[in-house]
């Protein structure tokens, strides 16, 4: 079955299946914004979340990737925790606090974040340095092995965390930003940075890991050197002023 994107493992059973690109139950109501991909190289898209699925999976492949979809809606519940309880304490007198621990599992959410690159990103044409080159993108047996937890990522590739500084000012609100990554030299899909709330993830596919000063282009094509790149993190923290006290942390286990 050609056009479901897990094609290469050999064991598609049913007809395509409608597939939500985002995960439906993480999906803000305003829809998302998506920037990088040939058909909104000029500028973001918003996307409404009517319009978000595609007949991209068959019945079983779709169905085995529901463990992923549960690790990303587990990570956005956690975020709105995460943030729920800063404003809380951030209003109250800083002091020594009870640290407060949420969890959520590595692996999973970065075969969530892998799943939904491919999601995006299948079918359509990669590199844009010579256009007529190009080939419709599919993701190769290892990234599809990878999705369905059958092997792992090389060390290096995989999820990244652009941690934040002390003092830096955090944005709560519901938002999804998508943009790709493209090599330098021949323009070919590497990885995507993700915009969840204030928390800026990258899944990265190439085994030599992203460099650790890398600039980041916002949306209004605006370019920001960024610092502590963290892979594979495992934790996130929350710290109150003065005093600098640990109030909670998003745990992120790695077994």
């Amino acid at each position: 079955m050609s056009e479901c994107w897990a094609a290469p493992l050999g064991d598609c059973v049913g007809k395509l299946s409608r597939e939500h690109i985002i995960t439906e139950g993480l999906l803000p109501q305003a829809g998302i914004l998506i920037q990088g991909f040939p058909w909104c190289l000029d500028g973001p898209a918003k996307i409404g979340t009517a319009n978000l699925t595609s007949k991209i999976l068959c019945v079983k492949h779709n169905s085995l990737l529901s463990t992923a979809d549960d690790a990303g809606i587990a990570m956005v519940t956690q975020f709105r925790e995460f943030f729920r309880l800063g404003n809380v304490r951030s209003g109250m007198k800083s002091r020594r606090w009870h640290r407060v621990r949420l969890t959520t599992k590595g692996l999973e959410l970065e075969r969530w974040f892998l799943k939904t690159l491919i999601n995006v990103a299948f079918g359509h044409k990669y590199p844009m340095l010579k256009p007529d080159e190009a080939k419709h993108w599919r993701p190769s047996l290892n990234l599809v092995e990878i999705a369905f937890g059958l092997t792992r990522f090389e060390p290096r590739a995989g999820l990244y965390l652009i941690g934040g500084n002390v003092g830096d000012t955090i944005n709560v609100a519901d938002k999804l930003q998508i943009t790709t990554i493209r090599s330098r030299d021949d323009r070919r899909l590497v990885g995507a940075s993700f915009t969840i709330s204030s928390f800026r993830f990258v899944i990265y596919l190439k085994p030599d890991g992203l460099n650790r000063n890398i600039e980041r282009v916002g949306m209004d094509g605006e370019v920001t050197p960024e610092s502590n790149l963290l892979y594979h993190p495992r934790a996130i923290n929350f710290t109150t002023q003065p005093g600098n006290w640990l109030s909670h942390s998003l745990d992120i286990a790695w077994q």
